[in-house]
């Protein structure tokens, strides 16, 4: 009866903490948010077109080496760091935390050595003639960036939300200021990187106090059950095999794949199209708070909470996330190149409109992966995520045979399938869980017509209106007609709105 009462009131205290720090985090991904559209917005207007290639080349090859480096780790983090936080003792938890530390480290670094030995290989293959990246610089790069990610995960896996999100919004914050600071006109890549590697150093020394005062805080002692080490390492493989086969044939690779067929011009004006397409879509409420729901899930999980009792909570999050999506789609077709024009960006980005018609209908692919990999990530079911990962390595060959003749078409088409392909193989295994969570057929009808109607008024107040504040006008109307929709279709219904109310007050 003891043991029954101590781990209710474990539970307890884990749900006061999530609940506790919620507000926090949604204010701070909010900020961050604001953040990261100025500097996008930075970028674009104030680095020449080819530069801009060239940091959304090297960004591809940090994201590479990050992943295909870790060696598992990262899922190792994401799946029983999170286990062991919630009930090891303060020594066990230390050991092992110290033991992935030093395995991401050593990885890390050993692929932050050679990337920057085959750098002037890469560029040459990459068609950067004359624009050439330090080896040095890469190494600080790659190194304080790749760091920085791995005690991100960290604070995740234990449920430090308020204290990543705090850390993200300061370091976007801080990039901004400093890029603002810098007179030169036009800046480079070069410059770019180097002021992302002095505001992530400094980061990451606040970051490793917080995981050191975190670790301090923990009980010394606890009861502990754990899987066995041979199910960690099996599920960890698994996901790390899964995680190589879709990095290697990812966006990253496309992007790598444009820019050795096409040229960093090309790079930078599909390069913007996907970020703001994907900036989007990692804003939308499922991708936002992907992280903390995977971790809280899997705490939730290891105090005995069985897995399917939250799905009022996972239907509502999930027909939000499609509201959201159904609203932002359009409005990066109707609106981006404008709201870029406005902010002064540099010419050469005619065909941005059409590559975003391409990229953004992809946010409702990458719900439904998102939702399918959760569900086979809680239940340990590597081998569902390595299925998914493995039907998208023919991307890049399709990337690099059609480029040439295609054009960034070839590239659009790819993205399509990175995300398409996985949900199909997902849907095979966990497609009963993602169709049980979306409820009435007629609610989804009532987002489309709202998305229709609103996108319509939008278009058509584009061509009517002139002005500075003409754009700003055609998307506030957008977004109040939008609403409208919404209420008159009915896409709520009132169990719906009271979960909202019930999710506001906790």
């Amino acid at each position: 009866m003891r043991r029954r009462l101590s781990s209710t009131a474990r539970r307890s205290q884990l749900a006061l903490g999530l609940i506790r720090g919620w507000r926090a985090v949604v204010v701070f991904k909010v900020l961050g948010a604001f953040v990261g559209v100025l500097w996008l917005i930075q970028l674009t207007a104030r680095l020449p077109l080819d530069q801009l290639g060239v940091l959304f080349g090297v960004i591809a090859l940090f994201e590479l080496t990050q992943h295909v480096s870790s060696l598992g780790v990262n899922s190792y983090c994401d799946r029983f760091l999170t286990s062991d936080w919630a009930k090891a003792p303060r020594v066990t938890f230390v050991r092992r935390l110290l033991l992935v530390f030093a395995w991401r480290l050593v990885t890390l670094a050993t692929a932050a050595i050679v990337l920057a030995g085959l750098m002037p290989w890469i560029e040459a293959a990459l068609g950067w003639a004359g624009l050439t990246i330090a080896p040095g610089l890469m190494l600080a790069y790659v190194l304080c960036e790749g760091l920085f990610r791995f005690l991100e995960i960290v604070l995740t896996a234990t449920l430090q939300q308020v204290a990543c999100q705090a850390l993200l919004f300061a370091r976007g914050l801080g990039r901004l200021v400093l890029m603002a600071l810098m007179l030169v006109d036009p800046l480079t890549a070069l410059d770019v990187l180097w002021v992302d590697i002095l505001v992530t150093a400094v980061c990451c020394v606040v970051a490793m106090v917080v995981v050191v005062r975190m670790a301090i805080g923990l009980p010394v002692e606890r009861e502990m059950s754990s899987p066995a080490l041979a199910s960690r390492l099996d599920f960890t493989w698994r996901s790390y095999v899964a995680l190589l086969l879709e990095r290697v044939s990812n966006v990253d690779v496309v992007k790598l794949l444009v820019s050795g067929s096409l040229g960093p011009s090309a790079l930078a004006l599909f390069g913007l199209a996907h970020a703001i397409a994907d900036y989007a879509a990692r804003y939308m409420p499922l991708a936002m708070f992907h992280g903390q729901i995977r971790a809280w899930l899997t705490a939730r999980l290891e105090q005995g909470v069985p897995l399917g009792s939250d799905d009022d909570d996972a239907r509502l999050l999930l027909r939000v996330n499609v509201i959201f999506i159904a609203a932002a789609s359009p409005a990066l077709v109707l609106f981006g190149e404008a709201l870029l024009n406005s902010a002064g960006v540099r010419e050469g980005y005619g065909d941005l409109t059409l590559l975003l018609a391409g990229m953004a209908p992809l946010a409702v692919l990458t719900t439904g992966r998102i939702s399918l990999s959760l569900s086979a990530h809680l239940r340990q079911d590597g081998a569902a995520l390595l299925h998914a990962s493995a039907v998208a390595v023919v991307t890049p060959l399709w990337v690099w045979i059609a480029s040439p003749s295609l054009g960034l078409l070839a590239a659009v088409i790819g993205c399509w399938w990175l995300e398409l392909g996985p949900c199909l193989m997902l849907l095979r295994r966990h497609g009963r869980q993602l169709r049980a969570w979306w409820g009435s057929g007629n609610q989804g009808v009532g987002i489309v017509a709202a998305a229709s109607v609103a996108s319509g008024i939008g278009a058509g107040l584009l061509q009517v209106l002139d002005g500075g504040g003409s754009v700003w006008t055609a998307m506030c109307a957008y977004a109040l007609v939008y609403c409208a929709m919404l209420v008159a279709c009915r896409a709520f219904s009132s169990r719906d709105f009271g979960l909202l109310q019930s999710a506001i007050r906790r």
